[in-house]
C-alpha cells in the first residue's frame, strides 16, 4: 500500500499546516480555528483564537520561533497560557514521526524474519524496535 493511500482518512487542512510552521502569519480572522478543530475536535474555538491573538502580539515568541524553529519553539511554548493551539501544533509535528516510526519498525521486523528464518521471539522484537529507533 502506498503512502498516500495510508492518508485517506486523516483532515490535514493547510491551513493548520501554515499556522504550526509559522503561528504569526496565519489571519486570525480567517478558519484557522475551525480547521484546527478538525484536527483536534477536543479544543474550543474560541479559546483558540483568543490564544492565537496573544501569542501573535507577543514580539519575543515571534523572535524565539524565528531563532529556534517550529519544533523547538511548540516545545517551549507554555501549556498553561497556550493550551489549545499547544495541542494543535504537537497533535500535527508528532502525526508523521508515528508513522515513520511504525514503518520502520515493520521493515526492521520483516528483515529479521526473512533472513533469521526463524518466528519472531520477543528478543527479535526487542532487537525490531531498537533498530527503528
Amino acid at each position: 500500500m502506498n503512502f498516500a493511500g495510508r492518508l485517506d482518512g486523516p483532515v490535514l487542512p493547510t491551513e493548520v499546516a501554515v499556522f504550526v510552521r509559522d503561528p504569526f502569519t496565519v489571519a486570525i480572522e480567517g478558519d484557522v480555528s475551525a480547521r484546527a478543530k478538525q484536527v483536534v475536535p477536543s479544543i474550543d474555538e474560541g479559546k483558540f483564537a483568543l490564544e492565537l491573538v496573544d501569542m501573535q502580539s507577543s514580539v519575543t515568541m515571534a523572535q524565539e520561533l524565528c531563532t529556534n524553529g517550529p519544533t523547538m519553539f511548540w516545545t517551549d511554548v507554555n501549556v498553561h497560557q497556550f493550551p489549545n493551539i499547544k495541542k494543535v501544533a504537537i497533535v500535527m509535528l508528532s502525526m508523521f514521526g508515528s508513522t515513520y516510526t511504525c514503518e520502520s519498525s515493520f521493515s526492521h521486523m520483516n528483515s529479521i524474519k526473512s533472513n533469521s528464518r526463524c518466528s519472531l521471539t520477543d528478543r527479535t522484537l526487542h532487537q525490531c524496535l531498537l533498530g527503528s529507533h
